[in-house]
């Protein structure tokens, strides 16, 4: 499943072919989700849509927040980041998180974080990670982390752009950008998520130098492996470097314009 933002259209591709199959229409369709058989796709027009897994059907939509981005799901239930990102200079930005029920998919609260949410991860102690992308001003990037069970909500006070989970480490990098000084600050660190301790630096060989922009980041399940897209001035090509899970640079390959996400197929 892939979405197509632009196009307002969901393309569904056979996994053994990569040949499209089909596709469903949707309104600036944005981020996806799976969960009991059922996709589930987040919309600029405020809504997640439901798919059916089998026959691709839209089942429901689900009112949701303004503008709703990455979601992720934890026990029964799923978490949409709902950003106000699209209309943030008229209305402002939404703040709010919202839980819907898996059995009967509807949204059953929001929950706040701070301002411009935009990333929802999940972890295996049944806590959720939200990033908060903030006004690129005077109100910084941060995670926040919800207990599913209580759900609380406390702040880390760490800088932001994009994260990967995997078991008890979420490795992290910051190009936060600064409309007074229109320049980028960046940096890359690591969160030990079972205690909440930061950590260090996850590139240990000093290749970060040789990276613009950072701007997606991507973990290989199976070798370990980190991926880092540099977007440079958002009109050259991309690069896209790989580093082993000790943060060594394994290489380097060029892409197309804008790399900003990674999805990987085990076979």
């Amino acid at each position: 499943y892939i979405t197509l933002d632009g196009s307002h259209k969901v393309e569904i591709l056979d996994p053994r072919t990569y040949r499209k199959i089909s596709s469903v229409t949707i309104t600036s369709p944005r981020w996806l989700a799976s969960a009991n058989g059922k996709i589930f796709v987040s919309s600029y027009d405020d809504n997640v849509y439901v798919l059916d897994g089998s026959t691709d059907e839209i089942l429901k939509k689900i009112p949701v927040g303004r503008d709703p981005e990455h979601m992720a799901v934890s026990g029964n239930k799923l978490y949409v980041a709902n950003s106000g990102g699209l209309d943030y200079s008229t209305i402002g930005y939404d703040n709010t998180v919202s839980v819907i029920d898996l059995t009967t998919l509807t949204e059953s609260k929001k929950i706040t974080v701070a301002i411009n949410p935009s990333q929802v991860l999940a972890d295996q102690y049944g806590d959720i990670y939200v990033t908060t992308g903030g006004n690129y001003k005077d109100i910084k990037t941060n995670i926040y982390v919800i207990n599913t069970a209580t759900e609380a909500v406390r702040a880390l006070d760490l800088r932001v752009n994009g994260m990967v989970l995997s078991k008890d480490v979420a490795y992290i990098y910051q190009a936060e950008y600064n409309s007074d000084t229109y320049d980028y600050e960046i940096s890359y660190s690591t969160l030990n998520v079972k205690d909440e301790i930061p950590g260090p630096n996850f590139i240990s060989d000093g290749s970060e130098a040789s990276i613009e922009l950072p701007y997606g980041i991507g973990l290989d399940p199976v070798s370990g492996d980190i991926y880092l897209a540099d977007a440079k001035d958002f009109q050259a090509s991309g690069t896209v470097y790989r580093f082993d899970k000790n943060g060594k640079k394994k290489d380097a390959f060029t892409v197309g314009t804008n790399p900003s996400a990674f999805y990987f197929i085990n076979k």
